[in-house]
């Protein structure tokens, strides 16, 4: 508004020619020289302005690549969870079916453990029987070898059956496992003596004490 103020105070100067043109070429250098102050201060406004988009240019693009960037780590974040809850589901069913086989084998050792067992106490009771008895035909067929026991097993007929019984169904328990054992010797005559009779017998009791130790 004052430099147009000016100008018209110029251009009614001139229209009136009441004010000399010294005067009139005064003001109007005067007039350019604001004019170009005003000039200069809008070239400097400009460069400001110019200089200041350009820095905003430059951080709106350093912010859309920070934007860019954090979307992509997020995309990969989200991926990277969505895989370790896979792999975390997949370690669980693992981790069950690997309780369910050790539970299944610590019952199946238990097991064969419990018939481990059995199997020791039923051969050394076995063992014992067989020893008992052949100390018993000692006694009557071979005298030398009889050893007197401390204290002997009932003499009555339901323990002669019982273990009669038990011999022979621990013989037949062996003989379908290792093969039946060889036949006996044959002999020249009908007659036996009660040494070769009660041989026989003790060779077949050590054949099972000895299957009954493998």
């Amino acid at each position: 508004a004052p430099r147009r103020a000016r100008l018209d105070f110029i251009a009614l100067a001139l229209r009136g020619k009441k004010v000399g043109l010294d005067k009139v070429s005064h003001l109007v250098d005067k007039l350019v020289g604001v004019l170009r102050k005003e000039q200069s201060a809008d070239d400097e406004k400009k460069r400001y302005c110019e200089k200041e988009l350009d820095i905003n240019d430059d951080k709106q693009k350093q912010t859309n690549r920070a934007i860019s960037d954090l979307e992509t780590v997020l995309a990969e974040g989200k991926e990277s969870v969505a895989s370790l809850t896979n792999g975390v589901k997949a370690l669980k069913d693992s981790i069950v079916a690997l309780d369910a086989t050790v539970a299944e084998a610590t019952q199946q050792r238990k097991k064969e453990n419990a018939e481990f067992k059995s199997l020791m106490a039923e051969n050394s009771a076995a063992k014992e029987l067989i020893v008992f008895a052949k100390n018993r035909l000692n006694k009557f067929y071979n005298t030398r070898l009889h050893k007197t026991p401390e204290s002997e097993l009932p003499d009555s007929a339901e323990a002669s059956a019982s273990d009669t019984e038990a011999l022979v169904q621990l013989s037949a328990a062996r003989s379908s496992s290792a093969g039946a054992p060889p036949p006996p010797p044959e002999v020249s005559g009908a007659y036996m003596s009660k040494t070769q009779e009660s041989g026989g017998g003790i060779a077949m009791m050590d054949l099972l004490f000895k299957g009954l130790g493998k």
